[in-house]
């Protein structure tokens, strides 16, 4: 087992074997090669642990022993090393042959950090360069079946520093259906740059029917229109149709977003096979024409049900309460959406219930009480769990949907501890203390949207 120690940075030898370049002679050879070497990488790497206060905490250098006890080779690391010891120690940055400019912001870094940061930095000891030799290699030589370090595409990459309205754009398109199967294996290794070059010319967005608002991707027209267009932009940059040299200036921009505008794709339909032409597969939208094909859950909205989502309700309070929330900013009025939700449900059950003769009520038989009192018999009402089984069970026993279509409110029914569970839901109403999200709001939605379609089908 290799220990971790905390080692003073003096004692801290750069390699003179380090593979980036030939064998040095000695520590002044080696830092100096650093430097040469790495130029402008360097600064940027020293200014950013100025910045972090620190090296990263997730790569502790890998050192060894060197012939006298109270030294340490660094074996891996030498770059960073070399940063930290050109931070802390003016001299040592004076006496190589650095540009003014280096000189002047080493100078600045030191000033900065002088107070702030340690000389002791944890390592990882090694017994010899062998011992370390196959978690240097893992580190250096690519992904190595897995094994190694498996680097994040653009999407990936995106998906952690935050939703992009680059990658919102992607991800409403990922779940359409107006891309195929091939260009969605594509979007992975999109080239995500391009996407966020034509979206970021405010030109373009206001031919395309889109804006960006606080990092987020609003349209200013229909869903079926916006997206689309979308889909055809997605589409051309994934499967390289369309390439950075082809969106380069704003003009190209402009004259490709009017071209999207005539031409957006059409839906997909997926029962058709796949080696039919488009035309012959799919509706065009722009048609205005009725189409048989359930629309996506957008995979970025402000409301808890979709605004794209049409259902004919004719109880007049139902009816109201389903048009708030597609209205109401989720976000904003995270309490208020979830306590109507949790009333949806509930009297959308019993309205299904009593149009279908669905029982609803159980009979509790007349007993005799502690105190020797008779309590008649009388009716129960279910509670909201009972409710959702019972019409779920019809719903499957007359045919009226398939399995997979009531999948998802099985598991809210039968998963009690889940977030999304009916527990949950009553907490939104009677429970002070617990808080909802307006993700779970959502996501509670997109899991119930399939069974509420058929609760008010025409």
């Amino acid at each position: 087992m290799n220990k971790v120690k905390s080692i003073s940075l003096q004692n801290l030898l750069i390699d003179l074997q380090n593979p980036r370049y030939d064998p040095r002679i000695n520590q002044r050879e080696a830092i100096t090669t650093i430097v040469n070497e790495q130029g402008a990488k360097l600064v940027a790497l020293a200014e950013d642990i100025v910045n972090e206060g620190g090296l990263n905490p997730a790569e502790l250098p890998m050192v060894m022993l060197s012939g006298d006890d109270n030294l340490f080779i660094v074996i891996e690391g030498n770059r960073r090393l070399t940063a930290l010891k050109l931070i802390l120690s003016p001299s040592l940055v004076s006496s190589l042959n650095l540009s003014d400019s280096a000189v002047r912001k080493f100078k600045t870094f030191h000033e900065k950090a002088k107070d702030t940061l340690s000389t002791e930095i944890p390592c990882t000891i090694f017994e010899s360069r062998e011992e370390a030799k196959h978690w240097i290699e893992l580190r250096h030589t690519g992904m190595n079946g897995g094994v190694g370090i498996v680097p994040w595409d653009g999407i990936q990459t995106q998906r952690f520093r935050g939703m992009s309205p680059s990658l919102q754009a992607i991800e409403h398109v990922r779940h359409s259906e107006y891309i195929d199967d091939d260009t969605r294996s594509r979007l992975p290794k999109i080239a995500i740059t391009n996407i966020a070059r034509v979206l970021n010319t405010p030109e373009v967005r206001g031919i395309l029917g889109v804006d960006i608002k606080n990092n987020e991707l609003v349209f200013k027209e229909p869903e079926e229109i916006v997206i689309p267009r979308l889909a055809k932009i997605v589409s051309d940059i994934a499967t390289k149709k369309k390439k950075v040299t082809h969106l380069d200036t704003k003009e190209q921009r402009v004259d490709y977003a009017r071209e999207v505008v005539e031409n957006p794709v059409t839906r997909i339909d997926k029962s058709k096979p796949a080696t039919q032409k488009k035309s012959d597969s799919s509706v065009n939208v722009s048609s205005g024409k009725s189409e048989s094909l359930p629309k996506p859950i957008p995979a970025h909205r402000n409301t808890l049900i979709p605004k794209r989502l049409k259902l004919k309700i004719p109880v007049t309070r139902l009816n109201k309460i389903y048009d708030e929330l597609q209205r109401l900013d989720v976000g904003a009025y995270v309490n208020s959406c979830a306590v109507l939700l949790r009333v949806f449900i509930e009297l959308s059950m019993d309205e299904y219930a009593k149009v279908n003769n669905i029982p609803i009520k159980r009979i509790i038989p007349s007993k005799v009480n502690s105190t020797g009192e008779r309590i008649p018999e009388f009716e129960k009402e279910f509670s909201l769990r009972d409710k959702i089984s019972a019409v779920a069970d019809y719903m499957e026993k007359e045919k009226i949907c398939e399995k997979d279509e009531i999948r998802g409110i099985r598991t809210i029914v039968a998963n009690r501890e889940h977030v999304l569970s009916i527990e949950s839901l009553n907490a939104y109403v009677h429970n002070r203390s617990f808080n909802p999200s307006d993700t779970d709001l959502k996501v509670t939605w997109d899991n119930l949207e399939d069974f509420m379609k058929h609760i008010w089908s025409a």
